[in-house]
């Protein structure tokens, strides 16, 4: 358009600067989390509360010729996995879609993600509480029989023994903390109350220096039930990039600010999960020919940051409630 315009030719330039300073951002997100269990050890009470500020993006073309308004619209994206798949005998979710802080676009599992982040890290807590092992915990309360047979099965390939605990911050000779986390969630999209999409599970072990806080993750199972497997080996590779993706956000990934805008300009200020980086990663898919197939491409996004949470507390003996885990929060919790 622009070369029709001036009759010449027109280069249109982007540098990595400015697509870091105007590209849109992940929403930020806020949950609120109050629970509680009974004498015998049972899901008593689970009150949730999610925060998440998003906005619409119309084309240009839309604006321009004036079929949509040029106005802030909020949409009601906050709910995806807001109710959690395990069993309260008392439950409360209240979902608030607010105006955008700043242009918000939508990451992998969009708020399904940072809600099972709050779900499954405050179930481990719960589970602490009760003195009882985290996947037997999960079991207890799940209801879904295709989201108990992933769990056992992941589980069950990560050779997960009832019972086990990590460093809980006892660092060996080597300065170095151990610890496993679990975590599983379904991810449910569209407007509530929104269908399912697959169901997936982790399982993530990690250690942790205790002097400089750098995690390295030694492992990653996890596990999908997709239905019908129309074409594995793309859900595989679907699996294998949920899993780098969702590492590197939950590690690394923040954009940083000052007076003027973001400052988070490159690659440098602001890192990406590196090569050398990437654990192995054993995928377990779920033989369910006889059902209807179902969408592969995000759900096993959804679990990852509340396993690496609650694997870092298995590992130090600290719960970590904010991403990303970098080196000097996980410091910060350790001396705190």
């Amino acid at each position: 358009l622009l070369s029709r315009a001036v009759g010449r030719p027109v280069r249109v330039q982007l540098s990595r600067e400015q697509e870091h300073a105007w590209e849109p951002k992940g929403a930020a997100q806020l949950m609120e989390v109050r629970g509680a269990v009974d004498a015998q050890g049972g899901l008593a009470a689970y009150d949730f509360a999610t925060r998440y500020p998003s906005n619409d993006a119309p084309l240009l073309a839309l604006l321009l010729t004036g079929t949509l308004a040029a106005e802030p619209r909020t949409l009601q994206m906050g709910d995806r996995t807001a109710v959690p798949p395990y069993r309260y005998d008392r439950l409360r979710v209240v979902c608030h879609d607010t105006a955008a802080i700043m242009r918000a676009a939508w990451l992998r599992g969009v708020s399904a993600l940072p809600n099972s982040f709050a779900h499954d890290c405050f179930i481990d807590e719960l589970a602490e509480r009760a003195q009882a092992d985290p996947l037997a915990f999960r079991l207890r309360h799940l209801d879904d029989p295709r989201a108990i047979d992933l769990l056992r099965e992941v589980a069950s390939r990560a050779g997960w023994r009832e019972g086990q605990r990590g460093s809980r911050g006892q660092a060996d000779a080597r300065h170095l903390l151990r610890g496993r986390g679990l975590a599983y969630a379904r991810y449910v999209h569209s407007k509530f109350p929104g269908f399912g999409a697959a169901w997936a599970a982790w399982v993530v072990d990690l250690a942790v220096d205790a002097r400089s806080g750098a995690i390295t993750v030694e492992r990653v199972v996890v596990g999908q039930d997709t239905g019908m497997t129309v074409n594995p080996d793309g859900v595989r590779h679907q699996l294998h990039g949920n899993v780098i993706q969702s590492l590197s956000r939950a590690l690394k990934e923040q954009v940083s600010f000052n007076q003027a805008g973001v400052s988070s300009m490159e690659w440098g200020a602001y890192p990406i999960l590196g090569f050398t980086e990437v654990p192995p990663i054993e995928v377990v898919l779920m033989p369910r020919q006889d059902q209807p197939p179902m969408g592969a491409g995000e759900s096993a996004s959804v679990p990852g940051a509340a396993a690496l949470a609650n694997a870092l507390f298995d590992a130090t003996g600290r719960r970590f409630r904010e991403l990303p885990f970098t080196p000097e929060r996980v410091r910060a919790a350790l001396a705190g």
